[in-house]
């Protein structure tokens, strides 16, 4: 007996040391004007505004630690200045993460300004949604994944930092060069995915070499300067070199810029890996949205004064992919008029295509079909058994769960003897969960 009550205080002691080595979250927000260290046991570390790193102090954040950027009075999330050393260093498998935090539209990113060169480091890390300024600094940029900003690097005044073996994508512009004296090292990244791979606005000695670009929108590189632009050696995954300065927006295209040096390229290969720490897989979720809406009808036999009127709707989608979700729309309309109540129940298959997102914002196209299994066929003869639905709408993300719908909605009505056009406009209220 004394034997199994050693091991079950040896259990319960061993509990509550987990429970108080696992002490976060953790607020933090100002300045840090002495060295400090993050670790897993007080993660996640929510910013609240802006976070500065004085000068003669370093931040060290330990692998697998969340750092979430929550909502400041102007609605967006903080930034972390760094005017003295960041090491942020993940492990495989174990990032380091920078995120928005709950209810936050945004977060203005990670800033070198003046920092300390050997102190400055990201490696292994995800960035999601800000983007990493560098001015006058020369921070260690490596094997990072950085996605989802309108800039994901931006290099200004007298900077060279280090930018090696990282992937982004999803932004809006992978790297943007503004300063007359940056000169980054850029080599064995992969930019894919974005609209922009990099814009040089003005630059200083730039090396870009050995980086794959594909699947950029718009253009692989732009050189808006009037400098040529070095960036020989470089996979475009094709071995063609006019299909590859079709991608290319230079002087060649406008005479008011410097050409892009692209030549000689790599050839493209399939055994080129970029290590890199790996963008947060997509997680399905479930979206619930309940929501309430004025129609107006018009067609064969529509009574005029039954031509308009108020239902609700109750929309259970799954999203599968970051862009699609199918699901069931189960709503209800009545129409008021002439003595009358014209009532009629809708059941859809219905699907999203969501074109894009940003801060918050997210515009989709809603489409299906389906039947009308309780309309009242004495007081709503002229609705017909089967019909076929399209819209648009946006919705608002309040946090990462709840958020607020607006839709338009258009239902054509058969048989087509007596077929009724039907607008709506819905607005309601949506939860969303993973799954």
């Amino acid at each position: 007996m004394k034997g199994l009550a050693a091991v079950a205080a040896a259990v319960i002691l061993a509990s509550l040391s987990a429970v108080a080595e696992a002490s976060g979250p953790t607020r933090v927000s100002g300045v840090l004007s002495h060295d400090v260290t993050w670790d897993e046991g007080g993660s996640p570390y929510l910013v609240e505004g802006n976070l500065s790193v004085q000068k003669g102090a370093v931040l060290t954040i330990r692998p697998g630690v969340s750092v979430r950027f929550q909502v400041g009075l102007d609605g967006k999330g903080g930034m972390l200045v760094v005017r003295g050393g960041l090491l942020a260093e993940g492990e495989e498998g174990r990032p380091v993460k920078f995120s928005q935090g709950s209810g936050a539209t945004g977060w203005d990113g990670i800033y070198f300004h003046g920092s300390d060169p050997k102190r400055s480091t990201l490696r292994r890390c995800v960035v999601m949604g800000g983007r990493v300024t560098v001015n006058d600094a020369s921070p260690v940029i490596e094997q990072c994944s950085l996605y989802g900003s309108t800039y994901a690097l931006h290099v200004a005044g007298k900077s060279s930092p280090t930018i090696l073996g990282n992937r982004i994508t999803a932004n809006v512009v992978g790297l943007v060069l503004t300063g007359a004296e940056a000169s980054p090292i850029v080599g064995r990244n992969n930019f894919y995915n974005n609209d922009y791979g990099i814009v040089a606005k003005d630059f200083g000695s730039p090396r870009v070499t050995a980086n794959v670009f594909s699947g950029n929108r718009k253009y692989n590189l732009v050189n808006q300067s009037s400098k040529p632009l070095p960036a020989a050696w470089n996979d475009f995954r094709s071995a063609d070199a006019e299909a590859i300065a079709r991608t290319i927006h230079d002087g060649s295209k406008d005479a008011r810029f410097g050409t892009v040096q692209f030549r000689p390229f790599m050839p493209p290969t399939e055994d080129r890996p970029v290590r890199t720490a790996a963008a947060p897989k997509f997680q399905s979720r479930l979206c619930l949205t309940l929501d309430g809406g004025y129609a107006y009808s018009q067609g064969v036999r529509v009574p005029d004064g039954l031509s308009s009127g108020l239902g609700n709707n109750l929309r259970v989608e799954w999203q599968f992919q970051p862009f699609m979700s199918i699901g069931v729309n189960a709503g209800y309309q009545s129409f008021l008029g002439q003595g009358k109540v014209g009532t009629a129940g809708m059941l859809d298959l219905m699907g999203r295509v969501i074109p894009f997102q940003d801060k918050g914002m997210e515009a989709y196209f809603i489409g299906g079909a389906g039947m009308n299994p309780l309309y009242n066929r004495k007081t709503t003869p002229w609705i017909g058994r089967w019909h076929a639905m399209a819209g648009v709408g946006t919705r608002l993300a309040l946090d990462g769960n709840w958020g607020l719908d607006l839709a338009g909605i258009y239902n054509f009505y058969t048989p087509l003897a007596r077929h009724v056009d039907a607008f709506s406009i819905r607005m309601g209220v949506g939860y969303s969960f993973g799954i």
